[in-house]
């Protein structure tokens, strides 16, 4: 029996709680290509410990955002809404932490729209 089965025959979750949760499969989804996609996509030359690997500007030009990775996987965003600061960090070889960075206020925009970009960078790759 999977982990899910068990979840539903020990009471943690019901087959209701399941059946409202499309959209939490479709993320799971998501971020397993999108983070797929990133080992096709990022790589870093020799002796780079870092790579600019994100950049977005509205279509108005008043909001910015980009991002950098680090040769352990940390993917970490910054935008100038506000003044420039950093909006979030994630590990990219941790499905759970994307995961849930999805759904942060700030970073998760960014973040779905980064990994959006690296899954459509690998498709070149095919």
């Amino acid at each position: 029996m999977n982990k899910v089965a068990n979840l539903i025959s020990d009471g943690t979750i019901t087959v209701e709680d399941l059946a409202n949760s499309k959209n939490l499969i479709e993320q799971a989804e998501f971020v397993k290509e999108a983070l797929e996609a990133c080992k096709k996509t990022l790589a870093f030359p020799l002796g780079l410990s870092q790579l600019d690997c994100y950049s977005y500007i509205d279509t108005a030009g008043e909001y910015e955002s980009w991002g950098i990775v680090t040769n352990d996987g940390i993917f970490t965003c910054f935008c100038n809404w506000g003044g420039n600061h950093m909006t979030g960090q994630c590990d990219l070889k941790d499905y759970s932490n994307v995961f849930l960075h999805l759904d942060t206020d700030e970073f998760g925009f960014d973040l779905k729209r980064f990994l959006s970009q690296q899954i459509e960078k690998a498709k070149l790759f095919a």
